[in-house]
């Protein structure tokens, strides 16, 4: 009996030793854009899920000049949702900047619902611990009127039963005051305005996978082997 079970470990760590891949030599091994995380190596890691909005105005705001941008949202390994893009044409100063029910545009901005809000919770800030999905707090335009984010979310997944893919991402006239403007308003829509822009979330192509910089050339042992020559 000593024998047979000793016989079937020697069995079970020869075939995990022999199935095991090294993935930094194969194609598709190394870590993808924005995972904090190491692979094991007995698996070939998947892309991570990503998706993009193109932001353009509607005229639903009067005297909003034309605004247009482009924003990515990429799943990360902890399960946070890392934001990153632009938008060209704002006012300068801050804007609501949230993710709606719906990804209709059939009537500009106006068509695309609430925020987010599947827990039925008052509106407030991104850190706040109780607030909608929705809830992205402000894009922040500089004078040149561009607004430029790379954020996190913690709440928003482009996956499972609340999924923003389909829905829509607004930008607010106003700054959004987080819910903690005092009135009904306030947490409600954060007091952020009519909504001079907007797009519809869908799917995109991953990022391509992280190529770290290749280390400088080491030309001591070159000078060495000149100095030595001469």
């Amino acid at each position: 009996m000593y024998l047979k079970t000793s016989l079937l470990v020697l069995l079970i760590v020869a075939i995990t030793t022999s199935s095991t891949v090294d993935l930094s030599r194969t194609k598709r091994g190394g870590i993808y854009p924005y995972d904090a995380g190491f692979y094991p190596t007995f698996y070939t890691p998947l892309p991570p899920l990503t998706a993009t909005v193109e932001i353009r105005s509607y005229g639903d705001v009067e005297g909003a000049g034309e605004i247009m941008g482009r924003i990515m949202f990429v799943q990360g390994a902890g399960g946070a949702v890392l934001m990153s893009g632009n938008v060209t044409g704002l006012s300068p100063g801050a804007h609501g900047f949230h993710i709606h029910e719906f990804g209709d545009t059939s009537m500009g901005c106006k068509s695309m619902g609430a925020h987010y809000n599947p827990g039925l919770m008052n509106h407030g800030g991104p850190a706040d611990p109780f607030r909608h999905v929705g809830d992205l707090g402000n894009l922040n335009a500089g004078e040149d009127g561009t607004a430029t984010i790379q954020e996190s979310d913690h709440l928003i997944s482009l996956s499972g039963p609340h999924s923003i893919i389909g829905r829509g991402v607004v930008i607010h006239e106003k700054k959004d005051d987080l819910g903690r403007g005092g009135d009904k308003e306030s947490i409600r829509t954060g007091n952020s305005g009519g909504r001079v822009a907007c797009g519809v979330i869908a799917l995109a192509a991953p990022p391509p996978p992280y190529q770290p910089p290749m280390a400088p050339a080491n030309n001591n042992n070159n000078n060495d082997a000149k100095s030595a020559e001469s």
